[in-house]
């Protein structure tokens, strides 16, 4: 559904953008889109470690009227672990407590 692109900002909090194109819908869509988004984004926020640019793309090819909530959430969280794969052989984007934080969290969940 989502696609997520991280880069370091040096800063004590994430910045967070949300891309969603017109061909998922007219403006109505893709606010509300936006939001699930963002809150999907709020839920998780706390396990991901401060000082990064996160921007969340909403892949056009997907149908507004599958639109839910849990399934953005899951899709997200899906994002991240691969995120966390990957820092665990590049060392980039997350502490290496909190990436074993989320690693452990997200495997009690499947």
């Amino acid at each position: 559904l989502i696609s997520i692109y991280i880069l370091k900002n040096n800063k004590d909090i994430n910045f967070i953008g949300i891309a969603v194109g017109k061909k998922a819908g007219k403006a109505v869509k893709r606010n509300r889109i936006k939001r699930v988004i963002r809150e999907a984004y709020r839920k998780i926020d706390p396990e991901i470690i401060k000082g990064n640019t996160i921007v969340i793309v909403w892949k056009s090819k997907n149908v507004y009227e599958n639109l839910k909530f849990c399934t953005v959430k899951e899709d997200m969280i899906n994002v991240f672990r691969k995120l966390v794969y990957y820092y665990e052989k590049m060392c980039y984007f997350f502490d290496k407590n909190i990436s074993k934080y989320i690693i452990t969290i997200y495997r009690e969940k499947l």
